[in-house]
């Protein structure tokens, strides 16, 4: 009977092979893999280095309240100026006298977000008026209520744009999501001081319109676009008139139905 022997050499070059071509099936695999996080990493790297000053503004904001635990140090009162209300802000343990604050004409004042920025107001929901009213600021929707009426003021501004985009207030709600039920959101329209408290806050569809509807109270609606750097959804917050009193608002034929879409402010 013949005996076949194999030698080291001969099991060496068979695992060999073997692993070779184990090997060979899995290359595919692992170009794959490898080219996926090549794309997603690059991918990343561009979402953050256009998107910059906006995360700048979210990471700045997460220091000083959350590590350093600041208190927002609000604008001085006008000389004179009486408190409004004696609030009690549960959510940040603290009791706190709120003042009219000594604004300028058509400005927005966001006092727990330290965030003062112009308003343009009546701007029509067309994407050429939109970008360019957001270049110089915040802008409330033609068609939406204006401060002293009844109805909803429709108040957008950029989360985030182009980081070659001119502008200063290109990420001027990137942090508009830190809002909470209580917080103070102040408007100044010709020459008058609309106080208005937060309620709530939501993320909705980009198609999203009923959030342009008008109301029977008196509604603020502060939009942008979500998440930051992108336009797929809408972030809200909301909040009722609580200064001058709301009962003395005048109403007006607000038209608004025609709008097919919600103005862009990536």
């Amino acid at each position: 009977m013949n005996q076949h022997h194999i030698s080291e050499n001969d099991l060496l070059n068979i695992f060999a092979h073997e692993t070779k071509r184990k090997r060979d099936k899995l290359a595919p695999i692992l170009r794959f893999i490898n080219r996926f996080f090549l794309i997603a990493s690059a991918t990343i790297a561009i979402y953050l280095f256009v998107n910059y000053p906006a995360f700048h503004d979210k990471i700045l904001f997460w220091y000083k309240s959350d590590i350093k635990a600041e208190t927002p140090t609000l604008i001085a009162p006008e000389i004179g100026t009486a408190p409004i209300a004696a609030v009690s802000d549960e959510t940040r343990g603290v009791s706190t006298t709120q003042y009219v604050p000594d604004l300028s004409e058509n400005e927005i004042y966001i006092p727990s977000l330290q965030i003062t920025a112009p308003i343009t107001w009546r701007v029509p929901n067309v994407a050429t008026k939109v970008s360019d009213g957001l270049s110089k600021g915040v802008i409330q929707v033609d068609g939406t209520a204006l401060p002293g009426q009844n109805g909803n003021v429709y108040i957008t501004g950029h989360s985030s744009n182009y980081v070659w985009a001119k502008g200063n207030y290109n990420s001027i709600f990137a942090v508009i999501n830190r809002l909470v039920a209580g917080d103070l959101v102040y408007l100044n329209y010709r020459n008058k001081i609309f106080t208005y408290k937060v309620t709530d806050q939501k993320v909705v569809a980009a198609s999203d319109l009923s959030i342009m509807a008008q109301t029977d109270g008196a509604r603020l609606s502060i939009v942008t676009c979500w998440p930051v750097g992108t336009s797929f959804k809408r972030m809200v917050v909301l909040a009722d008139q609580i200064s001058p009193d709301p009962a003395l608002n005048s109403s007006s034929d607000l038209k608004n139905d025609g709008y097919t879409q919600l103005p862009s402010a990536r």
